[in-house]
Formats: C-alpha cells, sequence, structure tokens
C-alpha cells in the first residue's frame, strides 16, 4: 500500500507541473478599448470584434480574458508583452515593426452621413469642397482627408453630437464607421434614424486585425492559432452568426 501510493505521488508530482503549465498557455488576455458595437465596456465579452475572437480562440483550446482600457494604453501594455492580444486594429507599416498582425477579420466602412433633405453622394475630396463636416476630436481618418483645405473640420466629443448638429443644419456632414452609426442610433436615438442618409461610396475601407508584440515570444503561435480558428468560425457558420447579431 505504501510504495503504491508513493508511486502515485511520484505520477502527481511529474504530472501535474505539466497539466498546469498547458493550462496556463491556453489562457490568453485580450485588450482593447471601448468601441461598441465592436468592443463593449460595460460588457466585456460582448461586442462584434470580442465574439469573434473569443469564439476563434476556443476552437484551437484557448480561454480568453478580455480587458477594455484606453486605446494608448492597450496598446503599450501589449506592446510591452504585460498582455497578449490587441484588438480592433487596423494596419500601419509603423505598428507592423512591433506587431504580428493576423488575418483581418472584419473590415470598417468609414462612410459620410447627411440629412435625408439634402442627401450626399460621396466621390472624391473635391466633392468635399465648401462642407463643413463633423469629426470626432483626437480621431484620426486618414492623411488626406486631416490635412485638405477644400473643406472645414468641426471636432465635437461624440458620434451622436456629430449627428444631431446634421440634423438640425448646423453642419453639412459628420462621418462615422457605418456599423458604429447605426448600432449607436438605435440603441439611443433610433428617431434619428429616418433623419439622416449614408453615402453608398465610403471615405475609407479599414480592415480589421488582432496583433501580438514581437517582444511576446509566443506571438507567431498566438497569431497562428487565430488565423486557424477564424478559418473554423467562417466554415462553420458562428462568424457569421456574430455579424447577424450586430449588422441589422
Amino acid at each position: 500500500m505504501r510504495r503504491t501510493t508513493k508511486l502515485y505521488l511520484i505520477i502527481s508530482y511529474l504530472i501535474f507541473p505539466i497539466i498546469f503549465s498547458f493550462s496556463l498557455d491556453n489562457d490568453i488576455t485580450v485588450v482593447t478599448n471601448h468601441w461598441y458595437p465592436y468592443s463593449n465596456e460595460s460588457s466585456p465579452r460582448e461586442g462584434l470584434s470580442i465574439e469573434i475572437i473569443i469564439e476563434a480562440f476556443k476552437t484551437q483550446n484557448y480561454t480568453v480574458t478580455v480587458i477594455i482600457t484606453p486605446w494608448a494604453r492597450a496598446i503599450r501594455e501589449v506592446l510591452n508583452s504585460e498582455y497578449d492580444i490587441l484588438a480592433n486594429v487596423w494596419f500601419s507599416k509603423e505598428r507592423a515593426e512591433e506587431f504580428l498582425y493576423s488575418d483581418y477579420y472584419y473590415t470598417n466602412t468609414i462612410t459620410f452621413i447627411s440629412n435625408i433633405d439634402d442627401p450626399f453622394e460621396y466621390t472624391n475630396l473635391e466633392s468635399l469642397s465648401g462642407k463643413t463636416i463633423g469629426t470626432i476630436r483626437d480621431f484620426y481618418y486618414n492623411e488626406l482627408f486631416m490635412n485638405s483645405e477644400k473643406f472645414i473640420r468641426e471636432p465635437a466629443n461624440d458620434l451622436l453630437q456629430n449627428i444631431l448638429k446634421v440634423v438640425y443644419g448646423r453642419i453639412d456632414l459628420t462621418l462615422s464607421d457605418e456599423v458604429v452609426a447605426k448600432s449607436n442610433i438605435r440603441d439611443t436615438r433610433m428617431d434619428l434614424y429616418s433623419k439622416i442618409y449614408f453615402s453608398k461610396k465610403p471615405l475609407i475601407e479599414n480592415k480589421l486585425y488582432i496583433t501580438c508584440s514581437y517582444k511576446n515570444s509566443r506571438n507567431k503561435e498566438l497569431i497562428e492559432a487565430f488565423n486557424r480558428g477564424l478559418e473554423v468560425i467562417i466554415k462553420n457558420g458562428e462568424y457569421k452568426r456574430i455579424i447577424n447579431k450586430y449588422i441589422k
């Protein structure tokens, strides 16, 4: 009996650290900012981006913890390998020098919004000449738009302020990711939906990625796992289910 007990203890001591290590290796932390409906501070495990990421990693046997924090802090903490994954990332050459990018999982469309009584169709920057356009303070759209002198950019603190200005004729246009705009209107001011018009052609189409810092020794492992998982949920219909939940 004693020999059996000793043997059991020896095997336990050998196996338990392996199991414990495996468990830790499969726990990862995803960090991003509040950007409803892609990520949601009041419910961190919900949001179009977050649910895609969780489900993709789940197919590869990873458990995901989500942290919502200001964007600058999220970038810094993932860059320094304090956390594993940065979500809701657009591509930039500068960032690609420090982060390994995944395959893209969604495409943002930054679209102009006008008053339904004066619908505007964007064609190029020339079509914006003479317009007053409501922007979001500290939000970077693209270099050509931000540097153009053909129109006036009037910053506000949030999207709803800009939409109200468009509805009441105080500015000509505003612009936003179309999914963000429609979700916020639907959840806060549904009465505004019938009073605005979305241009068919967007100013920008930006693909969304997750990234992992090159300082993180697991960067290739985690990004490849996500890419495999993304392919799985696209094929099994889970991806479409998540998209349909948020795109109405």
